[in-house]
């Protein structure tokens, strides 16, 4: 069990702060769940997120560094830690199984790996339940995310995601992980298809929050 070591942890860990329940973006103390303009404006699709932190800084290095290869040591940690902070959390949720967000085979070809079925493989274990790499697929290679606005984003990934035939997800609670969530289009997009399909619930688990408009 690979852990973030005492130099480390400071470093890439914030200490707990007012976050809005469904989108984990940043808010004030006085926030009330129902106005967080990050939901509001986004029309989330999803029911809940859960963050390390603020995608800034060490943490945004470090997550930058999960999109090479060999660097597995480094997602065993951040998703080690992801689970230390939210395990019990997540087992009151009751989690039937954890999806990562799919990579198109050609990106996957090119970069060699897809980081977030790493993490979902360490959570479904700390959780005792199923991981599925394969449930999800990508239907057709979009643009990277990066630069577009949050409209642009929506168009993107817009039925860009399908459920792999053979797999059921009726009435299933879903964890959704990706690294990443910013204007959480993706996210969203990913949570609309397995809901379609029949899924309960999906909530989603990320090593960092954005909070930048048209990300």
């Amino acid at each position: 069990m690979r852990r973030l070591c005492e130099v480390c942890a400071p470093k890439l860990l914030e200490p707990p702060n007012h976050c809005c329940p469904k989108c984990a973006a940043r808010v004030a103390a006085t926030f009330q769940e129902a106005e967080c303009p990050w939901c509001r404006e986004h029309g989330l699709r999803f029911d809940h997120a859960y963050a390390l932190g603020n995608y800034a800084d060490d943490l945004r290095e470090a997550i930058i560094r999960l999109k090479h290869p060999n660097e597995d040591a480094l997602s065993t940690a951040l998703a080690e830690t992801l689970c230390e902070r939210y395990l019990a959390v997540w087992q009151d949720a009751g989690f039937d199984i954890v999806v990562p967000v799919p990579m198109h085979w050609w990106r996957r070809v090119r970069q060699g790996h897809n980081g977030p079925e790493l993490t979902a493989a360490s959570v479904a274990r700390r959780l005792a339940i199923r991981d599925y790499p394969r449930l999800l697929k990508r239907r057709r290679l979009t643009k990277p995310q990066a630069g577009l606005s949050h409209p642009q984003r929506q168009d993107n990934v817009r039925n860009a995601f399908a459920v792999r035939a053979g797999y059921r997800v009726d009435g299933a609670r879903v964890l959704l992980i990706d690294d990443i969530l910013t204007s959480g289009a993706t996210c969203s997009e990913a949570a609309r298809t397995l809901k379609r399909a029949g899924a309960q619930r999906v909530d989603v688990a990320i090593f960092g929050r954005a909070q930048r408009e048209g990300g």
